[in-house]
């Protein structure tokens, strides 16, 4: 996996240069450089608004104007139980909408397991999904986008790609099914440093990541109480109505987490309690 990292790293580069304007398709690989392929060209398969087929993953680019960007990006990953992409309806339709918030947007074509010219079929598309995350973060001056403001919307419950999303530098992660008030809700989080998940994805995550001893340790009961709330997908509001706190003292409880363990984001304490 360090070997992989290592070359998402030096290909980034090719793209840095390079400035893309609203709607226009971006590829995730410089040609010759993709990887986990056999080399097999592969065109792009489409039909009734679905793609079936990826030869070329990349992803569509919906920025805002310049006025209306609120320095937030959200990649959207169209569903389709691995099988296929309904870019359109899960996709396209739902950047313009985010656009309309001052949002900006990536729909992701990434490549689907049942494709015969991939070497590890069920990493492609988490390969993808990194890769797209990278090449945000490394455009993110130009593009008027913050770092740390990057959410992904998707509709797969695969708990790996979720969970090495979050690793890669994502602050949310929101499924499809979340109501559009909760979707400006994570958004307006997401602006003011929070991080945000839907709670099918918190208990998706809940399920993998429990307390290390030596980290308890360092935890009070009432810290200990934020962590879980916190893992299980809680806003500050409604961790701060299960513990029967202020919002206040919600936050402040999470500074002193944070300088305990050493970390700045839910991201890092998330890899803290992560086991496999």
């Amino acid at each position: 996996m360090k070997l992989l990292v290592y070359f998402f790293a030096f290909a980034i580069f090719t793209f840095n240069s390079v400035r893309i304007v609203a709607q226009e398709f971006i590829p995730l690989w410089p040609k010759g450089l993709m990887p986990n392929t056999k080399g097999k060209p592969l065109p792009d398969s489409i039909a009734n608004e679905r793609i079936y087929r990826v030869g070329t993953p990349g992803m569509y680019a919906f920025f805002t104007s310049k006025q209306e960007n609120k320095g937030a990006a959200v990649i959207i990953c169209p569903g389709g139980g691995y099988e296929r992409l309904a870019y359109v309806i899960s996709g396209l339709q739902l950047a313009k909408w985010f656009n309309t918030m001052g949002v900006n947007a990536f729909v992701l074509n990434y490549r689907l397991p049942n494709q015969d010219n991939l070497l590890q079929r069920e990493i492609a598309p988490l390969q993808d999904a990194e890769r797209a995350i990278r090449i945000i973060r490394s455009n993110a001056l130009e593009w008027g986008i913050k770092p740390d403001k990057i959410g992904i919307m998707g509709s797969s419950l695969d708990a790996k790609s979720i969970f090495s999303s979050l690793c890669e530098g994502a602050v949310g992660y929101l499924t499809k099914d979340y109501e559009l008030k909760d979707i400006k809700t994570a958004l307006i989080d997401i602006n003011e440093g929070r991080g945000n998940m839907s709670p099918s994805i918190a208990r998706k995550v809940a399920e993998y990541f429990h307390p290390k001893e030596k980290l308890t340790e360092k935890l009070t009961e009432r810290e200990l109480d934020i962590v879980k709330g916190i893992l299980d997908g809680l806003s500050y509001k409604l961790i701060a109505e299960r513990y029967l706190i202020t919002i206040d003292i919600v936050r402040k409880n999470i500074k002193s987490i944070y300088h305990k363990l050493q970390i700045n984001s839910k991201s890092q304490l998330m890899k803290l309690y992560f086991n496999r």
